[in-house]
Order: structure tokens, then sequence, then C-alpha cells
């Protein structure tokens, strides 16, 4: 993709960053050998063939014995049968299958919460989330079920507050507000840096202008907590937040200064929220109630682009998306929101260019419209980090421009299709690498709860048992394929090594945890972000030959080679692996490399197994023969290692 900060229509030709996902350990696509029901349909959703999908998803609902398994693919089926094809009676249907299953009650209910609060059936969501959280066993899922009901207020009440209007139902949702705040406050004070329950804080915390629970959702949502570093554009914010809200309890203080703190952080709805906020003072001087009225019609554009751009990607998904009537509708939506910034001097007159240029400079906007694997789609944020770096592998060095965006509006067609299963990462080009982050971020949270909550623990060995028993089978079908479970060991031994050294130092409790996700979430940006992508930078830099196939494994290289933790590395290296992508053929010549590297080194390498698939061996390596490994393939660590360090690698 690359990076614009306008609307111009632009064919991508830089690399999308990969990111590793809950249920499937990577997002590039590419072809599977033999898999399960489940896995199929998995694999089937990812590469967006819906009719695959729901094969496999009911054949693993009739034959798959393990619950866990088909709880997966009851959720997977009726989250296609609603989200893509708008069947809420085929979703239902697919939901009652899961009553009988251990935990299915609460998958099931927190799935309709999910789906009625896409519907904007409020009332039924707000039901529904009561059920899950009735249901719920264990402190994850109690605060999976807190944070869906509190989504399902808030974007009840930020679109009716939007809107201009207040219903009886409205004042029904208000209610349960407080309750939800309590709950949500401990859920962020007892897990430093959770994102979902934080933002859902800091709306309900707009909505009742309690100043010190939404001070507390800032500081978790931006991991203030947990060593993410709060710099740049959000440093202000940060002072203006930490000033005013501690006192701030049913009415705000300083509401304009609140409102453009909220407005720096990316945080529009909330913004929007403060400015709307009844009973408020008002407006002190004309131009701040033409502010208020910018935020408020900035914060309903951003929403209604959101919505006309996935209701076009879920008609790609069908097969009938017409790109050109969802770019006129773009333009449409940027025509009427345009007279919203008339009080701003010279602004020019409209054109998709120049709302893109405008919204940059006004709020960050980094937007671009192109395509995509295929796909005319969008991706659309805010920058809360922008800087820059220099990278440097094997006496070569780069220099880029760094950003961060939050405030997403679309992240892509395939991150819409792929549903929470994994997402676009970021894109980079020869000067710019541009990292989205919510799903790096997230991925420490998520790790953390894998690797602590002893019902998410247990789950996890059961799913990795199953899926490193597929491996063997594939692995005697194909040496070089994708196996799962090799890539869900590898992360969780990284994981697992990680805390170890933390709980070397003496760490426990709430420290540990803010540690660990600190750690974690840093080894990630150093290994997927800036080796790498910063492996490109240096490859374009050097004119390095190969086509985008030949690049991308070169960067794979680097990732691991320059890993503070090369198990954490692989996940979306060992997974896919194979088929016509960049990433599954890079990948395949990855596994390729290593199994040659294993057969000739095999009397170093610990309970080696002559008769056992070579790559199912991986985890047995340690962390220097992972990273030789890795430099034996890398043309420019040979390069260097002999001496030969300038010229074109």
């Amino acid at each position: 993709m690359a990076a614009m900060s306008t609307l111009q229509y632009r064919s991508m030709r830089t690399r999308t960053l990969c990111l590793v996902a809950l249920l499937l350990r990577a997002t590039c696509l590419a072809a599977q050998a033999p898999a399960s029901p489940l896995a199929s349909a998995e694999e089937a959703m990812m590469l967006n063939s819906l009719t695959a999908a729901e094969r496999g998803y009911r054949a693993a609902l009739a034959s798959d014995t393990v619950s866990a398994n088909r709880v997966r693919a009851a959720i997977g089926l009726a989250s296609l049968e609603w989200r893509v094809r708008h069947d809420t009676a085929a979703a239902q249907e697919a939901l009652g299958l899961l009553l009988a299953a251990p935990g299915g009650t609460f998958r099931a209910d927190l799935e309709r919460t999910r789906m009625y609060t896409g519907f904007a059936r409020f009332t039924d969501a707000r039901r529904t989330g009561q059920l899950a959280l009735k249901a719920a066993t264990s402190r994850a899922d109690s605060s999976v079920a807190v944070t869906a009901l509190a989504n399902a207020i808030a974007e009840q009440l930020i679109a009716s507050r939007l809107a201009g209007r207040s219903t009886a139902d409205d004042s029904a949702a208000v209610r349960l507000a407080p309750s939800l705040v309590v709950e949500l406050h401990r859920i962020v004070r007892g897990a430093p840096g959770a994102l979902a329950p934080a933002r859902q804080l800091i709306a309900l915390s707009a909505i009742l202008a309690d100043g010190p629970a939404l001070l507390t959702g800032w500081h978790s949502f931006y991991l203030a907590a947990t060593g993410d570093t709060v710099t740049g554009i959000l440093v202000p914010a940060r002072k203006t937040l930490e000033e005013l809200l501690p006192s701030t309890t049913t009415t705000w203080r300083s509401p304009d200064r609140i409102m453009r703190a909220l407005v720096s952080s990316r945080l529009f709805d909330e913004a929007a929220l403060v400015a709307l906020q009844p009973g408020q003072p008002g407006c002190d001087v004309a131009a701040t109630c033409a502010e208020r009225r910018e935020v408020v019609a900035y914060a309903g554009f951003l929403r209604r682009v959101r919505d006309v751009t996935d209701e076009y990607y879920r008609h790609v998904s069908l097969g009938d998306g017409n790109a050109e009537a969802w770019r006129e509708a773009i333009g449409a939506l940027g025509a009427a929101f345009w007279p919203s910034l008339s009080a701003h001097p010279s602004l020019p007159p409209f054109s998709l260019e120049t709302l893109g240029t405008t919204l940059d400079s006004l709020y960050g906007a980094m937007i671009n419209l192109g395509m995509t694997a295929g796909t005319l789609d969008m991706h659309m944020g805010h920058r809360v980090v922008d800087e820059r770096r220099t990278v440097e592998q094997f006496g070569k060095k780069a220099d880029v421009r760094f950003v961060v965006l939050d405030g997403m509006v679309s992240n892509g067609y395939q991150s819409w299709a792929w549903d929470g299963r994994a997402a676009h990462g970021g894109w980079g080009n020869q000067s710019l690498i541009v990292q989205v982050r919510q799903g790096y971020a997230q991925g420490a949270i998520t790790e953390w709860t894998r690797i602590s909550d002893s019902v998410v623990v247990r789950r996890r060995a059961l799913a990795l048992a199953a899926d490193s028993a597929g491996d063997v089978t594939r692995a005697r079908a194909n040496a070089v394929a994708s196996f799962p479970g090799l890539a869900a060991r590898m992360e969780r031994d990284g994981a697992q090594q990680l805390l170890a050294s933390l709980r070397k130092k003496g760490l426990s409790s709430t420290e540990l945890e803010a540690a660990f996700k600190q750690a974690y979430g840093r080894a990630l940006d150093e290994s997927s972000i800036f080796a790498h992508e910063g492996r490109h930078a240096i490859d374009d830099a050097i004119g390095a030959p190969g086509g985008a196939e030949e690049k991308e494994f070169r960067a794979k290289l680097s990732e691991v080679e320059f890993a503070t933790w090369p198990r954490l590395a692989l996940g979306g290296i060992m997974d896919p692996v194979g088929g016509d992508s960049p990433h599954g053929i890079a990948n395949a010549r990855v596994a390729a490399g290593l199994i040659t590297w294993m057969g000739e080194h095999k009397r170093e390498i610990s309970g080696f197994d002559a008769a056992a698939p070579v790559l199912l061996q991986l985890p047995r390596l340690t962390d220097g023969q992972l990273r030789a490994a890795f430099r034996a393939m890398d043309p420019l660590a040979t390069a260097t290692h002999s001496g030969r360090t300038g010229g074109r690698a």
C-alpha cells in the first residue's frame, strides 16, 4: 500500500505488513496442505471463499469431536451468516448449536451481542450482553462480556447524540453505564494496557462526564503504564487531561480544552461527546462554538465513511461490490462535510485531493484509496506518532519516517473480511514505515492473557495439541508446508521464555504483567517493523536484486536475525507456507532453508530425531542456532562475513 495523505486513487505497489492474530497464526494468504474441516474453513475465510468456508464449518460441526473446535466452527459460521450475508436467522441457528458445548452459552450470547450491536438493535444487544456476563466462567470471559456490553451502550448513545436525539431506550442505556464504568475501571486497573475495555471506559466516562475514570481509560488505552511511549502529539494531550480530569465528576471543567486534547488523542467520538454534553458551560466565543460543531461533524463524517466502506466490503465478499459507486459515495460524504470546515482561512475548493490534504493538516489523517490484493479499498487512520528512524543491518543503513496510526476508520478490505482473525499491520516503502497501532499493541495484551489466565491456558493447550497432531500428518505428506501447531509452539515458547527472564529479575503481580506487555510489544516492533520493514528500506537503498518474493524472503531473514526473542518472530514465517503470494513463497523458501541447515547441523541439535519430520523439530534449536540458520540463508549477512561489504548486495 502506498501511504498518501490524499483520497486520490493510487496503484498500490508497496508492501503490506503481516500481523499475528488469535485464531490463525498469520495474515498473508497461501495454499495449505490437507487440513481438518475447521482449518479448511478458516483458510477459506482468509481467502474470501464463502462457499468453501461454510462447507468447512458445517463439516466441522458434523464430525469434529473436540468441543473447542465445534465452538469455533459455530461462531465462524454465524459470523459469516450475519456479517456478510445479513441472514440473522441462519446465524441464530448456528449459534443454537453451541448450547450443549462447554462455554457455548457464553460464546453464543457474546456473538449475539456483537450481531445486535452491528445491526443497531441495541435493546437486544444489552439483553444478550447481560446474559453473556452471567454465563462467563473466567476472569477473561467476564472482561470480554463487560466490554461487549459497554460497546453496545456506547454505540447507541454516541449515535443518538451525534444525531441530536434522545429516546426512552437511551435513558435505559444510560442507567446501565455507571455500573459498567466501575467494572471497566476494575478491568483496566487489573490489566494495564487492555485496549478494548480502556476504549469503552473512555467512551462511557465521556457520556457520564466522569473525569477520573476517563483519565484511567486514557492511560490504559495509550499504555502509559506498560511502557508505550507517549511522545509528540500525545504529550500535550496527556498534560491537559491530567490537569483537568481528576477534578471532573459531573460537569466538565474547561470542556473545550478537554475536547481538543481528545481530538489530539484521535478519540473523535469522545471529543464529540464532550462537545455535546448536556448542561455544560456555553461557548466563550463564536469561534469556539464553530470548533465544537466541526468536531461533532468530523466524528459523524468518520462514522458515515466507515459504514459506507464496510457495506462496500460486504458486497465485495458477496461478489457484487461496485468500487466506482463506493468511491463516488466517499466523495459525496466528503463534499457534504466540507462546509463544516469553512471557519478555516484559505480553505481550497473541494476535491478528493484537497479533502485528504486538509484532513491531514487538521486531524493527522492518512488516507489512501488503492488496490490491495486485487481489490480497491481504503486505509484511513490518524497519526499518533510521526518520527524519523535510522535502521542499520550488516553495516548498511536506511533513514525512514516512522508513523503510527490510531483512530482507524478502515484498515482495508482484507482486515474487514478476516473479522478479527488477522489484520493489516501497516505498510511501507523505501522511506516510510506505517504501523497500525491497535493490532501491535493488542498483541501484547492478548499474549499475556494466553499465558496467565488458567482457563485460556487450558484452551490453548488443547488447540495446540490438536494442531500439532495435524502437523505430523501434514509433514508426512509434504516436508515444506504450513504447520499451525509448530507456529503456535514457537510463539508460546517465546512468550514463556520472555516471562521467565522477567521473573528472574524478581518481578511479580502487576509489575510483572506491565513489564511483560512492554517487552513483548517492543520485541514485536523491533522484529516485524524495524527489522523486517527496515530491511526492505535497506534493500531498496542498495538496489538489491529480485522481485517481491526475493525481497520478502530477505526481510523475513532479518526479522529473525535481529529479533530480541527469535521465537516470537517466527509465527508469521512458519504459517502460511506456500501458495502464490510473495509472503507464502518467501515462507516456503525459509522453511526449505531451515530443513537444509538442520540436516547439516543435526549433531549439534539437542535431542534431534532423524526419524521424525525435520521442520517440526525447530523448537529444539537454541536462539543462537535459530539466528545462525537464518544468517546462513541471508546474502547480505554472508557477503558481510566474507568481507564483501561494499557495492550492491
